[in-house]
């Protein structure tokens, strides 16, 4: 798949917060409620047909400037786990760190290992047996290991861009390089560990340094630290997913285009100073239908939501067409760490699942999409040596698939 970047002046997006809100799952600011899914919150249609891609890819920089380990699994920001594992007969190993866990990424160099940071801002690295040795300082934010083992800062691309959120993730895809810009305070809700937010998508070819960006316009800004870039629509196309936000009715979902246009958005939640953790787009829907899932207010009672592209109105909608119970979190409070969660085949059946914590980051639950009315179910469980502190990892080596995740001074290696 090959696109250009649109050679256009693109309009100012205005996201409009007048969108009906969800029905409301929680009760308030600490408490959560318990969570009711009625059938008429569900919504259900025919998805369009996915159209396969007839262009190859090209190759132009991005696989130089973007290394293959990276805590949101995949330089896209679509955070889908390759190969596939049963989480409930996994083996698993646990191996004790020198401290408490930050980050786990994969180690390109060494088979089945593994390089952590910690919050002393110290780092190891593991090997494919579990020896422990120190690899010095980690760098500032979420890890990246290029090929060679080299680690690198999250932040080296920023200069490809002329403001971008100071703890921006920047994704790629297709040679175009995405990052979230012109940071504001505008919103102060703080839960992602600042005050700054984003009012804009910037982004670059790296091919051609054509250049373009989308404009939010207040009171709305971006919640988030990265867009992230996957076909939503099934038309072979990427699109830029972000999670919107504004005092008023708190978070919503938002799919554009690159031409700036807003393709769907979903309702938003309803009350301010609620947020929504964007997690992937993939087929997991009945039938293979496209769908984006997130986790509604990781903390006050974490739900899994499923949303759909509605195609039945006057312009299509982020629908909701399945709900978990409020069992689940993918982050913590005023963290960076969006990336607790990720999608991988958790039970060896060709569909990709959601490997998620429960609420009390105790263990790991993976769900799978059913038809029924709340739309999902458990396919496996795995308690944790303590509380998840960090954001889970996989890699896949010669026909081995593993999942990593730490608790505190533990990495638990699955698989």
């Amino acid at each position: 798949m090959r696109y250009r970047l649109l050679l256009l002046t693109l309009a100012l997006v205005s996201a409009s917060c007048s969108s009906s809100a969800e029905p409301a799952l929680d009760a308030g600011p600490e408490t959560p409620s318990e969570l009711e899914v009625e059938s008429a919150d569900i919504v259900d249609f025919t998805a369009p047909e996915v159209v396969e891609p007839t262009e190859p890819r090209s190759e132009c920089g991005d696989d130089v400037l973007f290394p293959p380990a990276r805590t949101d699994v995949r330089v896209d920001g679509n955070r889908i786990a390759e190969g596939a594992l049963d989480l409930g007969t996994a083996p698993q190993t646990s191996i004790a760190l020198p401290g408490e866990a930050e980050w786990v990424v994969p180690d390109p160099v060494e088979p089945n290992g593994w390089y952590v940071s910690l919050f002393d801002g110290g780092a190891v690295r593991v090997d494919g047996a579990g020896v422990v040795t120190a690899a010095g300082a980690a760098p500032a934010g979420p890890p990246e290991l290029d090929v060679d083992g080299t680690v690198m800062s999250p932040f080296a691309n920023h200069g490809l861009f002329s403001d971008p959120l100071p703890d921006g993730r920047v994704v790629s895809a297709d040679d175009v390089a995405v990052v979230l810009a012109g940071p504001t305070g505008l919103y102060g809700h703080g839960v992602l560990g600042d005050s700054l937010e984003a009012s804009a998508i910037e982004f670059v070819d790296l091919c051609t340094d054509e250049r373009g960006r989308i404009e939010i316009a207040p009171p709305d800004v971006i919640e988030g630290v990265a867009p992230m870039l996957a076909d939503v629509d099934g038309d072979s196309e990427l699109e830029i997913v972000v999670t919107l936000a504004n005092s008023s009715v708190g978070a919503r979902l938002a799919v554009y285009e690159f031409n700036g246009e807003l393709l769907a958005e979903s309702a938003p939640i309803g009350t301010g100073n609620r947020w929504r953790n964007q997690l992937a787009v993939a087929p997991f829907g009945p039938g293979g239908r496209i769908e984006l899932i997130d986790v509604r207010t990781p903390h006050i009672g974490g739900t899994v939501q499923a949303f759909a592209l509605d195609f039945t109105g006057d312009m299509p909608m982020l629908e909701r067409v399945a709900a978990s119970g409020n069992d689940y979190t993918s982050h913590v409070i005023r963290s960076g760490n969006l990336d607790m969660a990720l999608a991988i085949d958790a039970n060896i059946d060709g569909r990709l699942d959601v490997l998620v914590p429960t609420a009390d980051r105790g263990a790991l639950v993976a769900l799978t999409r059913t038809s029924e009315a709340d739309g999902w179910t458990s396919v496996g469980e795995v308690p944790l040596d303590g509380v998840l502190t960090s954001n889970l990892a996989s890699q896949t080596v010669q026909g081995r698939t593993t999942v990593a995740a730490a608790s505190s001074d533990v990495l638990l290696v699955l698989g």
